[in-house]
């Protein structure tokens, strides 16, 4: 007997790298601390941060990032790296 499996829909993993003003990292630190799809990670150039975001599609993806583009202190928002597979695929032993 064929087993069909119900395609599941991408998990979407991406990171991009905020330029900041000086003195705005803590600011945006907090403004993201409690979104659970979003890891803000301070870098050791203080103007610099790392973002790891998780999302169920690419449209998520690209308002997260027109979202820290507009926010204050914000000078440039850059992708780094876009992923997208399967949550089951994601959880698999290597």
């Amino acid at each position: 007997m064929i087993q069909i499996q119900q395609a599941q829909e991408p998990v979407h993993i991406t990171s991009f790298i905020l330029l900041v003003q000086h003195g705005f990292a803590e600011k945006i630190l907090r403004a993201y601390a409690n979104n659970p799809d979003i890891e803000i990670c301070q870098t050791e150039q203080p103007e610099k941060l790392l973002v790891l975001a998780e999302a169920e599609d690419t449209q998520r993806i690209r308002d997260y990032m027109d979202e820290f583009a507009a926010t204050e202190g914000v000078i440039s928002t850059t992708l780094v790296y876009h992923h997208a597979e399967s949550e089951s695929a994601l959880r698999e032993a290597l």
